[in-house]
């Protein structure tokens, strides 16, 4: 399989076996070392394009746009419907001790003055009752002031998110009316180029 300038697309169908061709060409393999296979790559000139979402995880997926298109349209009362009433979020403990809960989430989010997050890859897995999503984003951000206690200031911050490329992990589940929401949100880190 070679990859050339555009798009190129390999679909494997239930294989619980990598492709090797796959795995030399997405030298970050974590993907695949956790969920065992890719549906569909495309590439730009810039990065790696990739989303494989499994048959019934597409409405948590689906939520996971909706929750981005929010922030980036700084409509932060539709985390209010994305997020669960028990959610929390974790990250190293540089930022707020590294815990935040669904009240202490959104208003940090609101301190957002202007964002733009573009998914680099998306993969989803259904277990049960629960999806788990792996996401990879660059995301540029800037806030209105400083965030307030343990945290880097906000020209500290808008130095760290301009660009930035982070991966993400969420556990998703459904409410009593059936939709999905997220519970646990994790930001594993920086990605090096």
């Amino acid at each position: 399989m070679l990859l050339q300038n555009g798009a190129v697309g390999s679909r494997l169908t239930g294989s619980a076996t990598p492709n090797p061709s796959l795995l030399a060409i997405y030298h970050s393999s974590s993907v695949e070392a956790v969920f065992g296979y890719c549906r569909t790559f495309t590439t730009t000139s810039e990065s790696l394009r990739m989303e494989d979402v499994q048959p019934g995880c597409e409405a948590a997926i689906a939520q996971l746009k909706r929750w981005v298109n929010a922030l980036m349209a700084g409509d932060f009362d539709v985390l209010e419907s994305v997020l669960a009433h028990d959610f929390q979020f974790t990250v190293e403990p540089r930022f707020a001790g590294g815990r935040m809960n669904k009240q202490q989430f959104i208003a940090f989010d609101r301190m957002i003055k202007s964002c733009s997050i573009t998914f680099l890859g998306i993969t989803a897995r259904r277990m049960g009752d629960m999806v788990t999503s792996l996401a990879f984003a660059e995301v540029t951000e800037e806030f209105h002031g400083d965030l307030g206690p343990d945290m880097p200031s906000a020209s500290e911050m808008a130095g760290l998110m301009q660009g930035a490329r982070l991966a993400y992990g969420s556990g998703w589940r459904q409410n009593s009316q059936g939709e999905w929401q997220c519970f646990s949100h994790h930001i594993f880190g920086f990605i090096d180029d």
